[in-house]
């Protein structure tokens, strides 16, 4: 229950009193709660993690509270019912968000627009962008800006000649170090059986016919768990658990 009244003796403090009663404050009330059990021991090995990792939040959100760069971040977005602590600690949870990665405007060449949306349940604080030819060799990489809410643009400033295949990896961060990548792989497949590009007979006597483009280019976007890196090129037929997603387009 929560202390209406002024009390000398209770007002401010925190802490178990007795066996039965907690008593906390929360944004200058002091709360009466009864007191949580005796844990019964040990908990099971997925227990003890959620425990470190709760404990590594609340780490974060003491280091937070301590840094003068970190803390005035968090308290601009703070409430009455929400604070700083609590936000710090519900943002070592969540890791952002790459809603939309569009390559529609990237072809190669200098000042050719990367557009990428990601979300955090606190804030994004960077996206990076890297691009690597068909060779799997690294083109460029550099830092997106952020324009308006959720949308965050890179523009290139390498020349790339088109060899069959390249891909851009993204990568969004927030303030705790969590990350989330997103991947689209573009490659030319003369066929696949894979991604569903049959293998047409060549020989007009068998009934099939030659085609004027001898191949089929895709486009496969890939969402990949945090602690992945991008995959090569060469790999991108193959889903071996850590993909969060995988879409193929057929151009």
């Amino acid at each position: 229950m929560k202390q209406k009244l002024f009390n000398p003796i209770s007002h401010g403090c925190s802490g178990k009193f007795g066996k039965h009663v907690v008593l906390r404050v929360r944004n200058g009330e002091t709360l009466i709660c009864a007191a949580p059990p005796p844990r019964p021991g040990k908990g099971t090995p997925a227990q003890e993690a959620a425990r470190l990792r709760f404990s590594k939040a609340n780490d974060y959100a003491l280091m937070v509270m301590a840094r003068p760069d970190l803390e005035p971040i968090y308290k601009a977005a703070s409430t009455p019912a929400k604070s700083v602590h609590n936000l710090a600690v519900s943002d070592y949870f969540h890791a952002p968000e790459i809603t939309a990665l569009n390559i529609s405007e990237y072809n190669g060449l200098p000042g050719d627009m990367i557009r990428i949306d990601a979300i955090d349940n606190f804030m994004v604080k960077s996206v990076s962008v890297s691009i690597y030819n068909q060779n799997n060799i690294l083109v460029e990489s550099g830092m997106a800006v952020q324009q308006a809410g959720a949308r965050w643009e890179y523009a290139a400033t390498t020349l790339q000649e088109y060899t069959g295949g390249y891909r851009v990896c993204v990568a969004a961060k927030d303030y705790p170090g969590n990350e989330t990548k997103r991947e689209e792989v573009v490659a030319d497949v003369v066929c696949s059986p894979v991604f569903g590009i049959p293998c047409p007979s060549l020989n007009p006597a068998a009934g099939g016919a030659t085609h004027k483009k001898p191949f089929k280019r895709i486009r496969i976007s890939v969402l990949r768990k945090s602690e992945m890196d991008c995959m090569p090129i060469a790999d991108c037929s193959q889903n071996n658990g850590n993909l969060l997603h995988q879409n193929i387009y057929i151009e």
